[in-house]
């Protein structure tokens, strides 16, 4: 009857697992990563704004 268990977990869940099989990374990690590339991405854009309204 332990099978029951693994029927409830949401789909959602199931797919990440099956991604991180994929890539060898946990989850939680690639989260990460990608938080950090947000951040530095909006730096950047952040950066580019300011160097063209200094030269306006």
């Amino acid at each position: 009857m332990a099978n029951h268990e693994s029927d409830k977990k949401p789909i959602k869940g199931a797919e990440e697992n099956e991604e991180s099989l994929k890539t060898d990374e946990p989850i939680s990690e690639r989260d990460e990563v990608k938080k950090a590339e947000d951040r530095t991405r909006k730096i950047h854009e952040d950066k580019e704004k300011d160097s063209k309204q200094l030269e306006d």
